[in-house]
């Protein structure tokens, strides 16, 4: 019967958390489809190009070899069949295999540019909505109230930069998703939930190693708390020991090994060759020359317009005929108006969630059926019995 009694609110908090992240998925897939230009996220050439690879020759690029088409989003006159080199290759190839599948497929049925890169944006978009349930799922185990576990999670939800990442082609988002996951499991491990948990941290670990090495940092952390948390003994925790860290390190391993026999260097990045020739420059002088923070507060929301719809310029004179991205979206009165809707009925969900959280009614815990022992002689006590000695009538009836 505690287990039927237990199940309700936990439904109730799963219903709460997944109907939190279709809104956040349903925001990130309107703004993918019909706000952020193609190309307007860091990088999104490098990383159209790394899925484009996987999907049509169904290899993995090479770091220093690889390339992207400079006309890929778009046909621009005197681009045709032009290419840069793709530093993107640098990353390990997971969130590409999964968003080269919608991109395969949408690939069968058109050829147009201005439609394919919708298809691998929908990974993106998918990945914020299922990381914000997690984030819900996992306060909630923490002991955080369900009101304020949603509007924590809606919180990170909202800041301008993750529904944009999550609007492009982009391995941030899904590398989020993979280690929401990962403290899912370590929480409900620590908790005592039992080690299947530990291994289903283990292997959301590896699918982060398998993503981004900027993951490999996280997994030394995660694995660090697995091992000192790990409940066993002796012959037992060293083989636990062993299969939590073959597990969780297993991708980032052979992503070394590659590395090493290309490169000579596990940990190979593009720049690595790179020699350093500015030396003594402050972090403000770095921000000084920098320009995304004139594009984060002149576009409003967080980067749009940054470079949309440009074909990865080489000079001045292209970046200013090729980069109209912030004429674009300054002109899209429209697509402000239904995003500000989308976040205030965001905002409605969360504060309605908070409120019915406080002002419902408040459940007691069960009695655990080993304190009636307990309760018995506090009463057989209280009655002016010794302890263990017979009850009164009322109380044993």
């Amino acid at each position: 019967m505690a287990a039927v009694a237990d199940s309700g609110p936990a439904s109730a908090d799963t219903r709460a958390a997944w109907r939190l992240a279709a809104v956040f998925f349903l925001l990130a897939l309107w703004l993918a489809w019909f706000v952020t230009p193609h190309g307007d996220i860091p990088d999104e050439s490098g990383h159209y190009a790394y899925v484009q690879e996987i999907a049509d020759r169904g290899s993995l690029p090479l770091l220093g070899k690889a390339t992207m088409a400079r006309d890929m989003w778009r046909d621009v006159d005197g681009l045709q069949g032009k290419t840069r080199p793709n530093y993107i290759a640098q990353h390990p190839p997971l969130y590409y295999a999964v968003a080269a599948i919608p991109y395969r497929i949408l690939h069968e049925l058109t050829d147009r540019k201005d439609l394919l890169p919708k298809a691998p944006r929908l990974v993106s978009a998918l990945a914020l909505g299922l990381t914000i349930g997690l984030l819900v799922l996992t306060l909630r185990e923490a002991g955080a109230s369900l009101g304020v576990a949603m509007a924590v999670a809606a919180s990170f939800g909202l800041l301008p930069l993750v529904p944009h990442l999550a609007s492009g082609i982009s391995n941030d988002i899904f590398l989020t998703l993979l280690a929401a996951g990962a403290t899912l499991s370590l929480v409900r491990y620590i908790s005592g939930q039992g080690l299947r948990h530990a291994y289903a941290c283990a292997v959301w670990l590896a699918c982060a190693g398998a993503t981004k090495m900027t993951a490999w940092v996280l997994i030394a952390a995660y694995m660090a708390l697995l091992l000192w948390e790990l409940r066993k003994t002796g012959w037992s925790w060293l083989r636990h020991a062993v299969g939590l860290g073959l597990v969780s390190l297993s991708t980032s391993l052979l992503w070394m090994a590659r590395n090493l026999y290309h490169f000579d260097n596990p940990f190979y990045v593009y720049g690595s060759d790179f020699t350093q020739k500015v030396f003594n420059t402050s972090h403000w002088d770095y921000l000084a020359g920098q320009t995304f923070f004139d594009q984060l507060f002149g576009n409003l929301y967080a980067s749009v317009g940054f470079s949309g719809y440009c074909q990865s310029p080489t000079t001045v004179a292209e970046l200013a005929r090729l980069c109209q991205g912030i004429r674009i979206m300054a002109e899209d009165r429209l697509g402000v108006a239904v995003f500000a809707t989308l976040c205030a009925l965001t905002l409605l969900v969360v504060l309605t969630a908070t409120w019915r959280a406080l002002s419902g009614p408040r459940q007691r815990s069960p009695l655990p059926e080993d304190a009636l022992p307990s309760l018995q002689q506090r009463v057989a006590r209280a009655a002016g019995h010794h302890l263990g000695g017979p009850l009164p009538t009322a109380v044993c009836t």
